[in-house]
Formats: C-alpha cells, sequence, structure tokens
C-alpha cells in the first residue's frame, strides 16, 4: 500500500511540474511575440525572426530540450498563435485571453 501512495505521488508531481514547466513556456513564447511586434496579421513574422527554431536530433541529445518549437504547434493547433499563407506566425491576444483567461503574467498582455 505505502509502494502505491508513493508511486500515486511521483506520478502526481511530475504532472504538475510538466503543467507548470508548459505554463512557463508559453509565457516565454508570448514574451518573444511581444518583443518581434507579431501581434496581427500585418506585422507577422517568420519563426526566424521571432527567434524560435527547431532543435536538431544531434542538438536534443547533447544541450537540454527546447519545448518552445513543440509548444508553439500545440498554439497553432488551440488558434492562440495565427499563421498566414506564406507561412509567418502572430499572437492573438483575443484566443490567448479566451483559452488562459488569468493565468498569463500581466506584464505579457
Amino acid at each position: 500500500m505505502e509502494l502505491f501512495i508513493l508511486l500515486f505521488l511521483l506520478i502526481v508531481i511530475y504532472f504538475v511540474l510538466t503543467f507548470l514547466r508548459t505554463k512557463h513556456i508559453i509565457g516565454k513564447l508570448v514574451k518573444l511575440f511581444n518583443n518581434a511586434s507579431a501581434i496581427d496579421y500585418n506585422s507577422a513574422k517568420t519563426l526566424e525572426e521571432i527567434g524560435i527554431r527547431q532543435q536538431s536530433f544531434v542538438e536534443r541529445l547533447y544541450k537540454i530540450p527546447d519545448h518552445r518549437y513543440r509548444i508553439l504547434h500545440h498554439l497553432v493547433a488551440k488558434n492562440v498563435v495565427k499563421t498566414t499563407e506564406d507561412n509567418r506566425y502572430y499572437l492573438s491576444f483575443e484566443e490567448l485571453n479566451k483559452h488562459f483567461g488569468n493565468d498569463i503574467p500581466e506584464d505579457v498582455q
């Protein structure tokens, strides 16, 4: 029984830490979009201009994984980050507030 409780607590801790890390990375992505002024269709930027790129397989082996690229595509799926026809990206504050509400820090809105 004690082993079961310990295993349960470890699983809960894992999911809480994953949630907090994801929330932190979303805040970083919002700041990157703000700094690049990619906040509407006319000011949309490429991922390179924003400062986001996918790590190569070799980089993931010897560096700390950068989850921004994966979470960016999660935000695109939720329509928080929108794309243009020419593959540029911009942040939709309306969708950001709709999906995350008060969970986004004040300084990035």
